[in-house]
């Protein structure tokens, strides 16, 4: 299980801190292993690289229109097997895509 705090003020004008708790237990049939180069646009992985993010804040930063971020997220979904995008930047922190 991980856990983190995250300030409510980065998410809106509320104060004090939001604690997620995500459980890992998802077994083989949740975001299964794939291989990365061929799978992964680079457009894909500059999105999702930013995953922890919202769309329209993805979009700014990438100068991309909010449809086309949640196009990639949708492909990405799509190849990964993933559910959610939290299943999907668990399976991108676990391919150490984000810490590239």
């Amino acid at each position: 299980m991980l856990s983190q705090r995250i300030p409510l003020s980065s998410l809106s004008s509320m104060e004090g801190f939001l604690t997620v708790s995500i459980n890992f237990d998802y077994g083989p049939k949740h975001c299964p292993s794939v291989e990365l180069p061929t799978m992964l646009s680079p457009a894909e992985l500059r999105v999702i690289k930013n995953i922890s993010m919202p769309a329209k804040s993805i979009a700014e930063e990438l100068n991309l229109s909010v449809h086309t971020v949640k196009k990639h997220i949708a492909k990405m979904l799509d190849k990964t097997n993933c559910k959610s995008t939290t299943e999907l930047a668990l399976w991108a922190e676990r391919k150490h895509i984000l810490n590239n």
